[in-house]
């Protein structure tokens, strides 16, 4: 494994850092709601066998954005999550498909961190809930098709759907709310066409290739679904957190100018000269073929080197900072008519 003296090395001062920030920062650095992504830094940091110094320079140069705690909810759902256990906790307090939250607790679960899982659900107390019409898939699925409805496949219909036809740019603050006030009846009836598989494993596989697949054929700015398959949460609850997933997926998706996507050329276009990191350790043995069937076109051309050519792309896109380039932030522009 890369990097792996670093990460025991490392694993001294991963502590201190998230156990300050636990204590010191609030969860939002600023009145409009953007959010602390220091703990999300770190552990990913670290998880690459980040030498401890690097750790702390990221953590210094996230506090200059932060700002002081936010505890009450934080404090009693700390309580609630050492008293009740993590898997109860959530499964009792998840209302939305909300994205930063979901990361949070999906990497309390994945490092085994309460702490985080605490902060995580707080958050969720926090957010506005701006999502009715999702919140009814959530919480009162229709019927699902009969016959297998893969997640590429919707993805491929709402390429293909002229009701999502781009636009001109709109508020970058305002777009997921405008897209789903706009959109999610539609949005709806797509994500009530995706059939779970038996195995939640293989649907959470799913939402990972098209997400991945989205974000490869465009470096837009927008998760962690580890907390699906970890948590230990009752089957019932784990669709429900999947569904919400995807159907928050497809509206950031159409927000953000529902971008085309030409498999071919990616593949023609990219390289996968780079060492394995991500998802790439998990589904990069899958062959080409892997996902024939779906109604996205040139599916089948679609293998395990679509991480790693993810990967190359987005450091390609955001700065080979070790190597002395400059980092570079997110695209914000979308794909929008012009």
């Amino acid at each position: 494994m890369p990097g792996i003296y670093n990460v025991r090395q490392s694993l001294f001062q991963l502590p201190s850092i998230l156990e300050e920030n636990h204590e010191r920062w609030h969860i939002f650095f600023n009145d409009t709601g953007f959010h602390n992504h220091t703990v999300h830094t770190v552990l990913a940091l670290w998880s690459l066998g980040a030498h401890e110094s690097i750790l702390e320079a990221a953590y210094k140069e996230s506090c200059s954005l932060q700002r002081p705690y936010y505890n009450a909810y934080l404090k009693f759902f700390t309580s609630e999550v050492k008293a009740k256990g993590a898997a109860t906790v959530l499964e009792n307090r998840f209302v939305e498909g909300l994205i930063h939250p979901l990361i949070h607790t999906g990497y309390g679960f994945e490092f085994g961190l309460p702490g985080l899982v605490a902060e995580g659900i707080a958050q969720t107390a926090v957010h506005p809930a701006r999502s009715p019409v999702i919140s009814s898939v959530v919480w009162h699925p229709d019927k699902t098709p009969e016959k297998p409805v893969h997640a590429l496949t919707i993805l491929a219909r709402i390429i293909d759907d002229s009701r999502f036809a781009a636009r001109e740019t709109i508020d970058q603050l305002e777009v997921y709310g405008d897209t789903h006030d706009k959109h999610g009846d539609t949005i709806k009836a797509y994500v009530d066409q995706w059939t779970l598989d038996s195995s939640i494993e293989k649907s959470v596989e799913e939402l990972v290739w098209m997400n991945t697949g989205k974000k490869s054929f465009n470096n837009d700015f927008s998760s962690d679904m580890h907390i699906v398959t970890s948590s230990q949460l009752s089957r019932p609850s784990q669709e429900i957190l999947l569904r919400a997933y995807f159907a928050t997926c497809l509206v950031w998706y159409i927000g953000r100018g529902r971008a085309s996507i030409d498999v071919q050329r990616f593949y023609e276009e990219t390289t996968t000269n780079i060492v394995p990191g991500g998802a790439a350790p998990v589904y990069g043995h899958k062959s080409p073929g892997c996902l024939e069937g779906t109604e996205l076109t040139d599916a089948g051309r679609l293998d395990g080197t679509l991480f790693v050519r993810a990967a190359i792309l987005t450091v390609g896109r955001s700065g080979w900072v070790r190597e002395g380039e400059a980092p570079v932030g997110f695209d914000r522009v979308g794909f929008y008519i012009t």
